[in-house]
């Protein structure tokens, strides 16, 4: 052991080496990726028809309940068809909906969508386009036969924008993950020959 020590102490700059090596490897690594831009936008759900406190509460619950279906639904490639139909792009609805992230917050009527793509313009686009698809699918969903209106309302509350800057790659992440894998490249790899 004690023979380790005094290796590892004459081969000090190794560990150095490793991490400025790892952080170029993790620098390379960025800079060789395409750029993404995610534009985010937000739901409300809500139904119709709550008079009472009671009805509230029970109006509540149900939209809570339909938040994790409507989110399979957001990044399903029936919605992402009827986009792709309508912007005209030159992609699948699978391709798009791969591109498409929807999250319902845990207990809340909220529903979160990332849409990802090379271009800012094209993904508040398709965003903007989506949302307006999905608040007319839910219609179509939930307007009973013979009633004029949806049982549930889904509203924007917060549109997408524009991003100013690219979300993926994440270029000190993937530096700092480069530099720790390459020290513990340098210790693991000296460690065995030390043995």
């Amino acid at each position: 052991m004690r023979d380790a020590w005094a290796a590892l102490r004459n081969a000090w700059w190794l560990p150095l080496a490793g991490m400025l090596v790892g952080g170029l490897g993790g620098l390379a690594v960025s800079l060789a990726m395409t750029p993404l831009y995610t534009s985010h936008m937000q739901f409300f759900v809500s139904t119709r028809d709550t008079g009472s406190t009671a009805e509230a509460f029970q109006g509540s619950q149900f939209s809570q309940e339909r938040v994790a279906s409507y989110a399979r639904l957001l990044d399903g490639e029936e919605i992402a068809g009827r986009v792709v139909a309508r912007l005209g792009l030159d992609m699948s609805p699978v391709e798009l909906s791969q591109r498409i992230a929807a999250t319902a917050a845990i207990d809340t009527v909220l529903i979160d969508v990332d849409v990802t793509d090379p271009s800012p313009e094209l993904a508040q686009r398709i965003a903007e386009v989506l949302g307006d698809e999905f608040v007319d699918l839910v219609a179509e969903l939930e307007t009973p036969a013979g009633r004029a209106a949806p049982l549930v309302d889904v509203t924007v509350t917060d549109r997408p924008e524009v991003a100013d800057e690219p979300s993926e790659p994440q270029v000190p992440r993937n530096i700092a993950l480069g530099v720790t894998l390459g020290l513990l490249k340098i210790i693991n790899g000296g460690s065995s020959g030390l043995c």
